[in-house]
């Protein structure tokens, strides 16, 4: 299984974005990947994040207190950075 999405995910928890491309990132892992698992955790990071009225220009999905991603990171980690 490719390990892009994994990094993908992660890259989108700690960009400096607006809203729209940090979940167009997210959306996209979801999509291309056969992890069911992180297709879940994706979706419930999204819907949070969507249903937050925090909206500054630019944000950090990984900063944001009203969003843990704190389960996503790590299976994203565990599976990105996995000794070959």
């Amino acid at each position: 299984m490719s390990r892009t999405h994994y990094k993908n995910v992660i890259e989108a928890l700690g960009m400096h974005s607006d809203r729209p491309t940090i979940l167009n990132k997210l959306n996209k892992a979801a999509a291309h990947t056969d992890d069911e698992k992180l297709r879940q955790l994706i979706a419930g990071v999204v819907n949070k994040f969507q249903a937050t009225s925090f909206n500054p220009k630019a944000t950090c999905l990984g900063d944001a207190n009203s969003v843990d991603t704190s389960e996503l990171k790590r299976h994203c980690e565990k599976h990105a950075y996995l000794s070959q």
